[in-house]
C-alpha cells in the first residue's frame, strides 16, 4: 500500500476547504431570494435589501446607496407582485425606448 505525499493531503485539503468556503459565500446571499419573500420583510428589511441591490460591491452599502434605496424599494413592489418568482440577485435595471 502506498503512502501519500503529506503535500498532496494539504493541497487536497486546501482546494476542498476553498471550494467549500465559496459554496457557502454564495448560498449566503441575501439578495437570492424570490420577489415573493421580499414582500413578505418589513419595510427596514426591504429597504436594507434594495441598498444591497443598488450597491456595487452588494457586501458594504454607502450612504449614496442608502438614499436610492426608497426609489428601488418602490421599484421592487410595483415589480415583484407581477413576478413573484424571480430573485433579487438576477434582476437588473436596462434604460431605453421601445
Amino acid at each position: 500500500m502506498a503512502t501519500m505525499n503529506p503535500k498532496r493531503i494539504i493541497a487536497a485539503t486546501m482546494a476542498a476547504a476553498t471550494i467549500g468556503g465559496s459554496a457557502v459565500s454564495c448560498s449566503a446571499d441575501p439578495l437570492n431570494i424570490k420577489c415573493s419573500d421580499y414582500l413578505t420583510r418589513t419595510e427596514s428589511e426591504q429597504l436594507d435589501l434594495a441598498a444591497r441591490w443598488s450597491a456595487k460591491s452588494r457586501d458594504q452599502t454607502t450612504e449614496i446607496d442608502r438614499i436610492a434605496t426608497g426609489g428601488f424599494r418602490k421599484d421592487f413592489l410595483a415589480y415583484c407582485p407581477k413576478h413573484p418568482d424571480d430573485r433579487l440577485n438576477e434582476l437588473e435595471i436596462s434604460f431605453g425606448l421601445r
